[in-house]
Order: structure tokens, then sequence, then C-alpha cells
């Protein structure tokens, strides 16, 4: 697959059965600098998509939105974070429907902040007391009820330990996304 030239840079393709068939751009390089190099295209090609999707909510929304780009063939851009423990990663995620009924995915980075702390979150087996729900689409945490970064709304000790969170949607993203569509 060719990386685009208008500043699309991770690209992947999903068969009719919403398989991975192919990755490009600078996919392998961005799963290496983001120390996921068991994400590289060579692991994901063949699998389904839902394989590397958290969460009841965020399923159910991506599949909402591969019937509709698949049924009405008009492409959707949505913003979304793409977070590292030490950055966080603003970007667009734009999908279209292909001739051969396939689903491609385009992603470009828009910008990059650092973070002050490094923040590692990791998903339990199964949810334990005191995990999170993280937003997949702004990366928000909720804490006792309030979204935010997890840096303004845990304590450094807890930061440091690693965050337990859950894959879920805040109710400003189902908003702007138009999550109902998924319910």
């Amino acid at each position: 697959m060719p990386q685009t030239d208008d500043g699309w840079t991770v690209e992947y393709v999903l068969d009719t059965d919403n398989l991975i068939a192919q990755v490009g751009g600078d996919w392998d390089g961005f799963a290496r600098r983001n120390d996921a190099p068991e994400l590289c295209g060579a692991s994901v090609v063949g699998r389904p998509v839902l394989d590397f999707i958290s969460g009841k909510v965020t399923r159910a929304y991506l599949l909402k939105l591969l019937d509709r780009v698949s049924e009405e063939g008009i492409p959707i851009e949505l913003d979304y974070r793409c977070d590292s423990p030490a950055t966080r990663r603003f970007m667009r995620m734009r999908i279209s429907r292909r001739e051969d009924g396939g689903v491609l995915f385009q992603n470009r980075t828009l910008r990059e902040e650092s973070r002050a702390v490094a923040v590692h979150f990791y998903r339990p087996a199964e949810r334990m007391r005191g995990s999170f729900v993280r937003c997949s689409m702004c990366n928000h945490i909720q804490v006792e009820g309030r979204w935010g970064e997890a840096e303004s709304l845990l304590a450094l000790r807890e930061l440091r330990k690693g965050v337990a969170v859950i894959y879920g949607i805040c109710q400003e993203c189902q908003q702007k996304i138009g999550l109902e569509a998924a319910k």
C-alpha cells in the first residue's frame, strides 16, 4: 500500500470480514517508535481488527462506523488521541469505503505534547477495584464522576505505579461523534 501524499501517515485496510488485509504508510515505524514491535504489519495482517480494540462501547461504535461507511460510501473523519506514556498525541482518522468493498483507515498526527510525568496505563484481565474508565477517543479518565487528564486527577504516586483502566467513550466524545447510533 503506497503512502498517500496528503499527510496521512499510518494506514490499514479491512476486508469485508473486518480482517486486517494490509497495512501501509509508516505503520511499522509507528509501532516500533511506540514500543510495540509485536504490532508490526506481519503480526496483524489477517487478524480481526476487533482483536486490537478494547471495551464493548468502543467495539460497538467501530462496528457502527464500519457499517455506515460500507453502506453509505461517505468517508468519515474523527479526531482522537493515541498517547504514549510520555506524549499526548492528537490524531485524525479518515475511514472510507474501497471499490473492493473493504474499508481504508488513514491516520495522521495533528500535534504532540510532552507530558510532565509519564503515565503508564494497563488493562487488567478483569475489572478490578481501583480501575478507571479511559475514553478511547480523548484518553481522559473518569475519577469520582469527573473526566480529565490522568495527571490532573490522580496523585503522582498513583501515576508512577501504573493506572488500571477499562475502555469506553466519555459523554463529551459520545456527543461529538454521535455514539447514540451505536446503542
